[in-house]
C-alpha cells in the first residue's frame, strides 16, 4: 500500500502540471498579439491604386493557412471600387466573399469569413495598410 502511494502521488502531481501548468508557463514566452485594426475608410482619399500587406500570428496550436495576405485596392471618388488579393492569388469562395466584404465596408470594418477568422483579420490589416498608404488616419 505504501509503495502504491509513492507512485500515485508523483503521477497525480504530474497530471495536474500537464493540465494546468504547461499553458501557464508557455504564456510567458509568447509575445502579445496585436489583434486590433484601426477603423479607416476610403472617404476623402485621393484616387489611385494602393497595395497593403497584413499578417497575423495565431495562437500556438491554431490552424491558419493564410497568415499573410496582400491586397490591392482601387479608390475613385472616395470609394473603394475594386479589391484584389495579390497574395494568395486566389479567387476561391472565401476570398471572393472577403473581396465583397471589403467593397461593402468601404474600409477596414470587414465581416469575417466563417472558418477563416485569422485570414479575415490579416485581410483587414492589409486593407488598413493600403488605406494608410493612401493617407487615411483615425
Amino acid at each position: 500500500m505504501k509503495m502504491r502511494k509513492i507512485v500515485l502521488i508523483p503521477l497525480l502531481v504530474l497530471g495536474v502540471f500537464l493540465v494546468f501548468g504547461i499553458g501557464f508557463f508557455m504564456s510567458f514566452g509568447i509575445p502579445k498579439r496585436d489583434l486590433s485594426v484601426k477603423p479607416l475608410t476610403a472617404s476623402g482619399l485621393p484616387d489611385g491604386n494602393y497595395v497593403g500587406q497584413g499578417a497575423v500570428t495565431p495562437p500556438f496550436g491554431t490552424f491558419a493557412v493564410f497568415r499573410k495576405v496582400e491586397v490591392s485596392i482601387d479608390i475613385a471618388d472616395g470609394m473603394i471600387t475594386t479589391a484584389d488579393f495579390l497574395k494568395p492569388a486566389s479567387k476561391d469562395e472565401p476570398f471572393a466573399t472577403l473581396t465583397a466584404n471589403i467593397l461593402r465596408a468601404q474600409g477596414t470594418g470587414i465581416d469575417a469569413v466563417s472558418g477563416g477568422s485569422w485570414t479575415s483579420l490579416a485581410t483587414a490589416k492589409a486593407v488598413e495598410d493600403a488605406l494608410s498608404k493612401a493617407g487615411a488616419h483615425q
